[in-house]
């Protein structure tokens, strides 16, 4: 059985986030296209597609250089909206 403690861990949680395009204005979307340039270039990586609902970054066991929180706050930063989806996965998965 996982408790509390195991849950908070980062290790364990996938965070899918996506970043409605199609609701955000051109120069945010532009901002945020260089954001991702910036966090690559600082050796901050994470898998990253489009969706039917717009971008999609993947802070799960591929992002690399930066907890999820703190890619998060990066976006939140430039305060686009987007959405978060948290999975909690067994730790052998």
């Amino acid at each position: 059985m996982v408790d509390d403690v195991d849950l908070l861990d980062a290790d364990i949680i996938d965070y899918h986030v996506t970043i409605p395009l199609m609701d955000i204005p051109e120069n945010k979307a532009t901002e945020l296209f260089v954001l991702e340039g910036r966090m690559r270039n600082d050796g901050i990586t994470f898998d990253t597609g489009f969706g039917k609902d717009g971008r999609e970054w993947f802070l799960d066991w591929s992002a690399k250089g930066a907890s999820p929180q703190v890619i998060m706050n990066k976006l939140r930063d430039t305060e686009i909206k987007f959405f978060v989806e948290m999975k909690v996965r067994e730790r052998d998965e």
